[in-house]
């Protein structure tokens, strides 16, 4: 069981206060990209796959999470969504359960900001094992917050962090470069004051 097991609850609410403007950007971004077989790690709600799987000529379009409860929520995103095509499985990042080169987009929205330093490297590992070559990120991490802010985040997340969802900001554009990504744009946005950057990354060979 995660910590997200438990807030899931209280997540969507959460979401759209403060991240829906970068997950609509996100999406905006991606559907800018040839994308026909699009994977998308830690789905949370499920908007987002609902919405894309709906894209016309979109063909395979799958989800994962490592939270049960979450992935009931997405389903029922999915099910509200008619013309949703998107297939979702239980997985954890550290090891997708796809074969190498399955997929030419990865969306993954404010889950590398949850990691462990040592496990972001794995991660992205994986992210550009199961793209094709030249296959896109797009990726939504938590922003350098406003400086009180952050400091009182910090504070939590050093003493108390499931009241921050184990969520802090990053440095994400230099640990994908260190770890063989172009990052070809980086964008900053806000919402009810916290910021979001959202990144579009390629895979290198």
């Amino acid at each position: 069981m995660t910590i997200y097991d438990f807030l899931a609850p209280v997540y969507g609410p959460w979401a759209a206060l403060t991240e829906a403007k970068a997950h609509r950007l996100a999406m905006a971004l991606l559907r800018r990209l040839p994308c026909e077989r699009l994977l998308e790690v830690a789905v949370g709600t499920g908007k987002e796959i609902a919405s894309l799987s709906s894209d016309p000529g979109r063909g395979l379009c799958v989800g994962v999470d490592i939270s049960a409860a979450m992935l009931k929520g997405a389903r029922r995103s999915i099910g509200r969504t008619s013309a949703a095509r998107g297939l979702l499985c239980q997985a954890d990042a550290h090891a997708l359960p796809f074969r190498a080169g399955s997929f030419d987009c990865v969306l993954c929205c404010y889950m590398i900001d949850l990691l462990p330093e040592s496990d972001i490297p794995v991660v992205l590992r994986e992210f550009h094992r199961v793209l094709r070559s030249r296959g896109r990120l797009v990726l939504v991490v938590m922003g350098k917050q406003a400086l009180v802010v952050q400091q009182a985040w910090m504070m939590l997340f050093r003493h108390v962090p499931a009241l921050v969802g184990g969520c802090r900001p990053i440095q994400a554009a230099s640990w994908l470069r260190n770890s063989g990504w172009d990052v070809e744009s980086e964008e900053q946005t806000t919402q009810s004051g916290f910021r979001s950057k959202i990144l579009a990354c390629c895979r290198l060979a």
